[in-house]
């Protein structure tokens, strides 16, 4: 064979050389870059090359081969879904495909399962029903036989037809093969297809790993139910039954022990008659029951434990019960039970939660609801009994975020009030997907850039607020005014925070003009004693400053002749806040000089008395005393009463003996009467009427210290009332007797110094931020004195010894310093002309490994921070010119491969693969793109038409769908390419005869069984490339194709009729990546052919109106909308933006951007062009640019930015 194929080979090459020596033939050769499209042939080249490749043919035929096989080889389409080979229980489909050309590589059928819906319960088996249609056949015998299937055959004969004759050990294998859709065993779902058992998920796909939980859920994860088990001993001293368990509705997979001398029986709760072993007891060893509408095996060992087994679900409640039957011993029997219940709330799990970020890497969480099963609703998270799942957390928007403006906290404004300043810093940063901030440069970022000062706490500040002045404080001559002055804020309310040295007087002198007249001192005839003035009868305000004050004169040391008189002198001083006069000590007034305290009196001489004179002036009840100097004059007098000592229960008054003048009876001091004289004191009782009631504490709290001043508070509080002095005589009332309130002011306690001790500070901080450092703190030694004050003591008054004012710290190892390391410049923004390019500048540091660590750009020096954009040097912008080559080419020969260049308009052969140059000047070959119409042709995974080197269409083995316009386009130079695909050769393999096949025509009848037909001819296929009917004889050495088959051979009955499917895509939306769905019409038919409601057809049986699909229309894409405005009409700051998102390609639905190529993701700024601005009329920005003026902040740059037209009178 190798041998033949290398001879017809060399035949071809000799036919093809010779033929061209006179013609126009085609290059073979894709990779030769010189040339046209059409050239004249090199007789002696193309020999020599051909010769060349039929040596190196000889050497490696398996090569040529291969060669031959993965180059030239053509399927054709794939032909309809056969129709299913069942129709209910899981069948099997399939859709063919045939090899057109060459050796074909890849499958020529496909299967699919089909009609997956459950079977009804009274159906036949499928392998049961094959069987049985052995019935009617004579067996060897000549005898019939009735046959059925047998049950777990070997692995490799699970796919035979093996029968059994009823009642009869005959076993017969009728066919290799069963059915396709025939399960390979009862308890799997594995079929058989072309004989060979392929492996079934639950979820009917075939070699689907999918599997049931144990709550019999598909791909579940066992929360729908919850496995139910347990032991227990039944103890029995007499005969009878004993419900010993009841099993939920809706449980499954039951599996029931019991070992004793009982019976294990089953009945249901309902109908205790529907069971086994509730009377007499079975003498079966197995056998099988129907219960709750599940089938129970039961088996019982001769070990004498039984088994029950139940796998479907019970319909109704199940009683489980033990029978006893011997009577002459006590039984013990072991119980065990194990079953599934399903759950009526499950926790489920509803997708995910938003993304916590639009950009940059965010994070989702699962949403976990409680729903009930049965009706597949939310319900309250208290009705689900399991424990909720963890959440799970994924990553999510992983794409880089736009540039944007990132203003620092503002700092601390530089004034309280009264107007000051605020400054923060403003970067320019991108947030990459780690969510790490890189500064990057301010033309990259729109809009405007924001404030970096602003102007803070305006109010105004506290102040000063005086009132009104006060009369003159005299009538006549000199006297003072004062007046209140408050400090206040903004709103009129009393604060804190005025300037003391800025407080306005609170007093000044005042005159009134009224002199004052002083009368003119006169002196008594007889002496007159004078008491002093009481301090507190002077002025107030003339002390509001240190003062002497001076009190009144006192009398004269003698009562005639010259003496002495006294008076006291105070350092004195008005204190407002208690409005009180307060000694100072004398020291307070040492700038004034102390007024005298002593002086001369000067009295009229003194007389000589008759020594013999006795009588009384006055009627004393005393005799006169007589002195050496003569008779006295003061003597002693009973005057008033004091006021009394209690105010009930009794108390005393004491008569008070004074000294009086014997003149005009006036007071005077004691001592100038004669002590041995004085009169006798009287006391009297007083007030000896009962106490009122009052309020009484008999007990306090304990005392809130132990030292250092504390208080106590009431305890007990009565009202009392005093009858009596004396024990016994105190009775205690209700409250409702004692008037005002309980008295509940605390007493102060315990006002004894406490013990010293340590106050200790906080540690510092480290005084290193690696490595090892220091750390210190403040140690003091106090002590709390009894008035609740803290003072500073003696260190020995403190416990010894004293606390550590330093210590040793261990920071982390230090870090390498971290340092800026700039990426790739970008691309220039234009290809000529003015443009810049820009790159990322990040912050890095070297870590251990060697490898770097991504940082926060603030942890660099920003001053030596890289540039982050530049000029690019182009060259002056010249429009790209396209070299088109205007010719029509017709294909007159066969060739594997041919070269064209746009201009060129082509009619090939199906198969041949072309390739189409575009040749530029002025412009990058790798930013050329083609399209075919209307639509780009954008880079995919179909290698057939591809996109190659330098701008090169290439397209594999062309087909009649893939003629039309191609374009290329270079910037605003576009040429383009027209394909045409000539009629007639698609069905050509080689040189020679074949048949040649049409296809099938509708089957004549939809039931009933009809028949299709099709055109078959020999056809013979000249050197040229031409192909023309030829004899039948001619092709008989390949067998000849059926022309006749038969169709829908299915009952006419009512039944579904299934159309074609649609494209996948279609007006559906896209589920994921490349996933979307294709739909079909699906609609009832009757016998006649005729459509009939839905409902007459069974709703089991309906075949699928919608299925997935892969459909290059929802591939994934980035779309970019219209740049937006420059932020700005001239400058070099200004940029322009764009809005891109991720959508679906064929429908232009917004997709999740995770499923976008982050590499390809276009550019959202860029930076305008524009002229340099002229200098524009500044404008107010700010609302507080009036006031800023009034309080002469205009100097400070912020504000003659902000404020630019009110602080200049300029606009």
């Amino acid at each position: 064979m190798d041998g033949c194929l290398l001879a017809m080979l060399h035949v071809f090459l000799l036919i093809l050389f010779f033929s061209s020596s006179s013609h126009q033939v085609f290059s073979q050769d894709m990779d030769d870059d010189d040339g046209g499209v059409v050239e004249d042939a090199d007789v002696d080249g193309n020999t020599a090359r051909w010769l060349a490749q039929l040596e190196e043919a000889h050497r490696s035929v398996s090569a040529v081969k291969s060669i031959l096989a993965e180059s030239t080889y053509v399927w054709s389409d794939w032909e309809p879904w056969i129709t299913c080979s069942r129709t209910c229980g899981g069948g099997v489909s399939y859709k063919l495909r045939g090899c057109l050309r060459g050796q074909c590589i890849g499958p020529a059928i496909q299967y699919r399962t089909c009609n997956t819906q459950e079977c009804p319960p009274d159906a036949t088996d499928f392998r049961a029903q094959q069987c049985a249609a052995y019935n009617d056949v004579q067996y060897r015998d000549s005898r019939f036989y009735e046959w059925e299937p047998i049950d777990n055959l070997p692995r490799l004969s699970m796919c035979t037809l093996t029968c059994r004759a009823k009642g009869h050990d005959i076993i017969q294998v009728f066919s290799p093969k069963v059915l396709d859709g025939t399960r390979c065993s009862q308890d799997a779902k594995d079929m058989c297809i072309n004989g060979k058992c392929e492996r079934v998920g639950c979820d009917y796909q075939l070699n689907s790993t999918a599997v049931e939980d144990r709550c019999g859920e598909c791909n579940g994860n066992n929360s729908t139910c919850k496995l139910i088990k347990g032991n227990s001993i039944v103890t029995s001293r007499a005969p009878g039954m004993k419900v010993v368990y009841e099993i939920p509705t809706g449980s499954h997979s039951i599996r029931i022990t019991n070992k004793g001398r009982s019976y294990l029986g089953l009945r249901e709760k309902d109908n205790s008659r529907n069971g086994f072993n509730q009377q007499t007891p079975t003498l079966l060893t197995q056998a099988q029951y129907s219960v709750a509408g599940a089938t129970v095996r039961y088996a019982r060992l001769r070990s004498g434990r039984e088994h029950v087994d139940i796998d479907d679900a019970i319909q109704e409640p199940v009683i489980v019960t033990l029978l006893f039957t011997n009577t002459r011993h006590t039984s013990k029997d072991k119980f065990h039970y194990q079953y599934v219940e399903p759950l009526q709330y499950v926790w489920k799990s509803y997708g995910w939660s938003q993304c916590t970020a639009s950009c940059g890497g965010g994070d989702e969480v699962s949403v976990i609801v409680c729903m009930r099963v049965s009706t597949g609703r939310q319900v309250p998270d208290s009705f689900c009994e399991e424990k909720r799942p963890e959440f799970e957390r994924r990553r999510c928007n992983e794409i880089t975020c736009p540039p944007s403006w990132a203003p620092d906290p503002w700092e601390p404004c530089s004034r309280t009030c009264g107007g000051g300043i605020q400054t923060r810093r403003v970067y320019c940063v991108q947030r990459a997907p780690e969510g790490m901030l890189m500064r990057i440069s301010e033309m990259m970022c729109a809009g405007s850039i924001p404030a970096s000062q602003q102007a803070c706490n305006m109010e105004m500040c506290p102040h000063w607020f005086p009132g009104q002045w006060s009369p003159c404080s005299a009538t006549c001559g000199h006297g003072v005014i004062t007046r209140d002055v408050q400090c206040q804020d903004n709103s009129g309310e009393l604060t804190i925070g005025c300037e003391p040295a800025e407080k306005p007087t609170m007093q000044k002198e005042c005159i009134v003009g009224v002199p004052c007249i002083r009368q003119p001192e006169r002196f008594p005839e007889r002496p007159q004693i004078q008491l002093y003035q009481p301090f507190e009868q002077l002025e107030k305000q003339a002390f509001n400053t240190p003062n002497w004050q001076v009190g009144n004169w006192g009398e004269c040391s003698v009562t005639c002749g010259d003496g002495v008189r006294s008076r006291r002198a105070r350092c004195k001083v008005y204190l407002e806040a208690w409005d009180s006069i307060e000694t100072l000590p004398e020291e307070e007034c040492q700038g004034q000089s102390k007024p005298a305290e002593l002086e001369i009196c000067e009295l009229d001489p003194c007389q000589v008395e008759d020594p013999n004179a006795n009588e009384l002036l006055f009627g004393s009840t005393v005799d006169p005393d007589y002195s050496s100097s003569g008779p006295l004059l003061y003597k002693w007098r009973y005057g008033e009463y004091t006021p009394c000592s209690a105010s009930c229960l009794g108390g005393f008054q004491e008569i008070i003996v004074e000294c009086v003048s014997i003149f005009d009876e006036s007071p005077v001091s004691d001592t100038q009467c004669d002590i041995t004289t004085r009169l006798t004191g009287v006391r009297k009782v007083c007030n000896q009427n009962p106490c009122p009631p009052e309020w009484k504490i008999p007990l306090f709290e304990e005392c809130s210290t132990t030292c250092g001043g504390g208080v106590q508070r009431p305890k007990i509080v009565m009202c009392m009332e005093v009858l009596a002095l004396g024990a016994g005589n105190t009775h205690v009332l209700s409250d409702d007797s004692c008037e005002g309130p309980k008295p509940s002011d605390p007493l102060p306690c315990n006002e004894v110094d406490c013990p010293a001790f340590w106050l200790v500070g906080p540690w510092s901080q480290c005084s290193v931020t690696c490595d090892n450092g220091t750390t210190s703190r403040s140690v003091k030694c106090l002590q709390l004195t009894g008035t609740g004050q803290e003072i500073e003591v003696d260190e020995m008054l403190c416990p010894q010894p004293a606390p550590s004012t330093q210590e040793m710290c261990m920071q982390d190892k230090c870090r390498k310093p971290a340092k800026w390391k700039p990426m790739e410049w970008s691309e220039c923004s234009a290809s000529c002309g003015e443009a810049t390019r820009v790159r990322t500048i990040m912050c890095i540091e070297d870590n251990e490994v060697g490898s770097p660590t991504l940082l926060d750009f603030r942890q660099c020096p920003s001053n030596s921070r890289p540039i982050d954009v530049e000029q690019c040097k182009l060259s002056k912008c010249i429009e790209p010119v396209i070299l088109a080559n205007r010719t029509v080419v017709h294909q007159q020969r066969l060739a594997s491969k041919m070269r064209f260049s746009v201009g060129t308009e082509a009619h090939i052969f199906e198969g041949t693969t072309i390739t189409v140059k575009c040749p530029v000047r002025n412009f990058k070959k790798r930013e050329i793109f083609w399209e075919r119409g209307l639509s780009p042709l954008m880079p995919t995974n179909n290698t057939r038409i591809k996109i190659i080197g330098s701008g090169t269409l290439r397209i594999k083995n062309v087909m009649k769908n893939d003629s039309g316009v191609y374009a290329c386009n270079a910037g605003s130079a576009r040429e383009t390419f027209t394909l045409s695909i000539k009629d007639g050769t698609s069905q050509f393999q080689n040189i020679g005869e074949r048949w040649s096949i049409g296809q099938w025509s509708p089957c004549t009848v939809t039931c009933g069984g009809g028949t299709q037909n099709r055109g078959v001819l020999c056809e013979k296929t000249t050197r040229s490339g031409r192909t023309r009917e030829s004899a039948a004889w001619t092709c008989k050495r390949n067998p000849e194709p059926e022309s006749i088959r038969k169709c829908n051979a299915q009952a006419c009955v009512d039944h579904w009729i299934a159309g074609s499917w649609s494209d996948c895509g279609g007006p559906r939306e896209c589920l994921g990546p490349f996933e979307s769905t294709k739909t079909r019409n699906v609609f009832c038919e009757n016998a006649e052919a005729k459509e009939i409601p839905s409902h007459k057809c069974d709703e089991k049986t309906k075949p699928n109106a919608i299925q997935g699909c892969q459909s290059e229309l929802c591939k994934p894409v980035w779309e970019a909308s219209d740049w937006t405005m420059c932020t700005a009409t001239c400058g070099m700051q200004a940029v322009k933006s764009r809005k891109i998102q991720c959508v679906f390609k064929g429908t232009q639905v917004v997709a999740d951007s995770k499923w976008c190529n982050p590499k390809e993701q276009p550019g959202i700024v860029q930076r305008c062009n524009l002229p340099k601005c002229e200098d524009q009329p500044c404008k107010d920005k700010s609302d507080y640019c009036s006031l800023v003026k009034k309080i002469n902040m205009c100097q400070l740059p912020v504000y003659q930015e902000q404020c630019c037209q009110s602080c200049t009178g300029n606009g």
